[in-house]
């Protein structure tokens, strides 16, 4: 699906920060968790592994909350 508008995308918005080459962050809202998951051990101890980050996002991505960059 298209932006509704030309130049509405992610890396137009203020809210965006670049990050790679295509890619970068949405820094709308704060940083959310991932799943937890599991990391096994060699020693038989495992692990509850939690990942916070900023929402990873295309710079061709667009959402209802684009804000233009001043």
């Amino acid at each position: 699906m298209t932006a509704p508008k030309e130049g509405m995308s992610c890396q137009n918005c203020m809210y965006y920060e670049k990050v790679g080459q295509g890619y970068g962050d949405c820094h709308r809202y704060a940083p959310r968790p991932n799943s937890s998951f599991y990391v096994p051990r060699a020693e038989g101890v495992g692990s509850i592994k939690t990942d916070i980050h900023w929402p990873k996002v295309f710079d061709a991505n667009w959402c209802g909350e684009f804000q233009i960059k001043q």
